[in-house]
């Protein structure tokens, strides 16, 4: 955020993604995706959901993944 850019694509991965998926949001640019990397995690549906209709792609063995789009 301290850079003061926006961003056509966002990938969360690692640690914290519940945290990481509103910033990332903020920070995508209208029509940007969001991308979320193992997304099959109860923790990450609620934040998922607040940002949109995610599309999750199935099925997931090695981390399941899932896109929101920003509205354009």
């Amino acid at each position: 955020k301290s850079l003061d850019e926006r961003f056509d694509l966002g990938i969360v991965d690692g640690r914290a993604r519940r945290f990481c998926i509103p910033v990332g949001w903020d920070l995508l640019t209208p029509g940007g995706v969001l991308l979320v990397h193992d997304a099959q995690r109860e923790a990450y549906h609620l934040p998922l959901r607040d940002c949109g209709e995610p599309l999750f792609f199935e099925p997931w063995h090695q981390g399941q993944v899932a896109l929101v789009a920003k509205p354009a």
